[in-house]
């Protein structure tokens, strides 16, 4: 019983640190969001940018409210991969055509443009 106790603790901290090493690679917990946008930005003032605030989908469909700040305002209707790792938004997003959408959420957006 003591034996397998040992083999339990020592496969446990093996585990965190074959997870913690990943994911300090990007390898685990990375998603791009999508989102469109509607409504216009929000100037940031103290800063020379704009703030997004909306709500989009990662590949798989899960719906999420993503955030971020771009330089220059976007389109209305553009679509927008925001990159997203474990330790929040690490690229810059950038507008993308729709046939670059993930078939799962295509559906989930106004694609007429």
């Amino acid at each position: 019983m003591k034996n397998m106790s040992v083999f339990i603790i020592i496969l446990g901290c093996l585990s965190v640190f074959i997870l913690g090493g990943c994911a300090d690679r990007g390898a685990i917990l990375k998603s791009d969001y999508y989102v469109q946008i509607h409504g216009k930005a929000e100037k940031n003032e103290n800063k020379n940018n704009y703030i997004y605030n909306l709500e989009g989908y990662n590949e798989k469909g899960k719906k999420k409210m993503v955030s971020f700040f771009v330089e220059k305002p976007y389109q209305e209707g553009d679509i927008v991969r925001v990159p997203r790792s474990y330790d929040g938004y690490t690229e810059e997003p950038e507008a993308i055509k729709s046939d670059k959408l993930p078939e799962k959420i295509k559906a989930r957006f106004n694609l007429e443009k």
